[in-house]
C-alpha cells in the first residue's frame, strides 16, 4: 500500500493519475459550458475556459497512453504550458471577481486590479507574439517566472478585497484560490530547485 501511495506521488504523469486528473478537468469544462447556453451566464463559460486551460497546461507532461496519441496530430500546440498557466490564473482571476461581484462594492479597486490584469494579458499575448517569430522559446519561459510574481501581488490585494466583500460564499473563493496561488507559487519554485541541480522535474 506505502509503495503504491509512493508510486502515485512521484511518478503521476505515468502511472494514470495525471490521466484521471485530466478527465476530471475535461468533464468539469463541458458541463460548465453546457450550463452557459443553458443560463446566458458567462460565469459558467468563464469556469468552463478555467477548467480547460488547466487541461492544456498539463498536456505536456502526458509521457504515453491514449491521450498522448490523440494530442500528436496538433504539433506543438499542447507544449505551451506556461501560456496556458498564465491563461488558469487570469481566467481564476476574472471567475473570483465575478462570482462575488466586487465591482458593485469596491469599484475602484477593482478597475485597477482589472487594469493591472489586462497589462498583463498585453505582456504575455506579446511575449508570445515574440517566440513565434524568433522561435525563442526561453523568453516565454523568462516572462513567466515574473508573471508569477506579479500574479501573486495583485492577488493579494484582491484577496483583501474578498475578504471585505459582503457575500456568505466568499470563504469559498478566498480558499481555493489561495490553495491555486500558494501551491503554484510553491511548485514553480520547488521547479527552478530542482532544475538548477539537473534533477528529474516530474
Amino acid at each position: 500500500m506505502e509503495q503504491t501511495v509512493e508510486r502515485i506521488m512521484d511518478y503521476p504523469h505515468e502511472n494514470g493519475f495525471l490521466t484521471f486528473t485530466i478527465g476530471i478537468l475535461f468533464i468539469l469544462s463541458i458541463y460548465h459550458v453546457l450550463l452557459y447556453f443553458q443560463h446566458k451566464d458567462k460565469l459558467y463559460l468563464i469556469y468552463g475556459m478555467y477548467a480547460f486551460f488547466c487541461i492544456m497546461s498539463q498536456l505536456m507532461h502526458l509521457k504515453q497512453g491514449f491521450l498522448l496519441e490523440l494530442i500528436k496530430p496538433l504539433g506543438k500546440f499542447p507544449y505551451y504550458a506556461e501560456l496556458y498557466a498564465e491563461a488558469t490564473y487570469i481566467a481564476y482571476f476574472f471567475f473570483a471577481f465575478r462570482f462575488l461581484e466586487v465591482n458593485k462594492q469596491f469599484p475602484k479597486w477593482t478597475s485597477i486590479c482589472f487594469k493591472a490584469i489586462y497589462m498583463l494579458c498585453v505582456i504575455c499575448i506579446s511575449t508570445f507574439g515574440i517566440y513565434l517569430f524568433t522561435k525563442d522559446y526561453q523568453i516565454v519561459n523568462d516572462i513567466y517566472y515574473y508573471f508569477t510574481l506579479a500574479m501573486f501581488l495583485v492577488s493579494i490585494v484582491s484577496f483583501a478585497l474578498f475578504f471585505k466583500v459582503k457575500n456568505k460564499l466568499k470563504y469559498y473563493i478566498i480558499g481555493g484560490g489561495l490553495m491555486i496561488f500558494l501551491f503554484s507559487f510553491a511548485s514553480l519554485l520547488y521547479y527552478l530547485e530542482l532544475r538548477e541541480n539537473g534533477q528529474n522535474i516530474q
